[in-house]
């Protein structure tokens, strides 16, 4: 078989057995969000809205994927500086998730998400053996190319620092790590600490969660990836 014949056999066997894929929507801003706007909470003028996903319908849609089932919950944060006078600086070091006995819980580096949300090479290596050897290396193509899309999607999506001056807003995601037993919201909350860089006080806006949920444990397929890959 020469070169040629063999790479097109490889992109066959990759349209059949390279299953691993994502394709997510970007979620709707929380500007257009009657609950969030509804539980929105203002503290010097500056607001916090928050939106909790949790349904794996929601999950699916935007992340084309439970998250839940490896322990991780996403939340979307919109911050707004509506009418505080001096620029204030936020750092996504001081979102932190915390639990009903007042642990916090720091956000997820992007890299700590999409190591636990990535496809898995050994189901890839399994196609490969179920077409043959010929099969292994397209398999393990196709996945590679899908935890890069993972991994940039999150990383464009994920809530970034920087300096709100009056008018200014910032939104996106941020992914926090949470038991495995998890089931009510109820108690937990989002903080959020920003700086006045003309003030040695720390401006700290919170807002509580709540509803129940599927905990992480109930939500796992019998293998990481028999449920995320079709």
């Amino acid at each position: 078989m020469n070169l040629r014949l063999f790479f097109i056999f490889c992109l066959v066997l990759v349209s059949f057995f390279g299953c691993a894929t994502h394709k997510a929507a970007r979620q709707p801003d929380l500007s257009y969000d009657l609950k969030a706007q509804e539980n929105k909470v203002d503290k010097d003028g500056i607001a916090l809205m928050t939106k909790c996903f949790h349904l794996k319908s929601e999950m699916e849609t935007y992340f084309d994927d439970d998250l839940l089932q490896y322990g991780i919950l996403p939340i979307q944060i919109n911050l707004q500086n509506k009418s505080y006078p001096k620029t204030v600086v936020f750092n996504i070091d001081g979102i932190n998730l915390i639990d009903p006995t007042g642990t916090r819980n720091p956000i997820m580096s992007s890299e700590q998400a999409i190591d636990k949300a990535k496809k898995s090479y050994w189901r890839a290596a399994g196609w490969g053996v179920a077409a043959g050897i010929f099969g292994i290396i397209p398999s393990m193509i196709n996945v590679s190319n899908t935890n890069k899309k993972i991994q940039a999607d999150y990383e464009s999506r994920m809530i970034k620092g920087g300096n709100l001056i009056c008018g200014s807003v910032t939104e996106g995601l941020a992914f926090f790590s949470v038991p495995e037993d998890l089931s009510n919201l109820s108690g937990w909350k989002v903080s959020v600490i920003l700086k006045d860089i003309k003030s040695p006080e720390d401006i700290i806006i919170e807002q509580g969660l709540s509803g129940t949920i599927i905990p992480p444990k109930e939500r796992k397929p019998k293998t990481k990836d028999n449920n995320a890959d079709q």
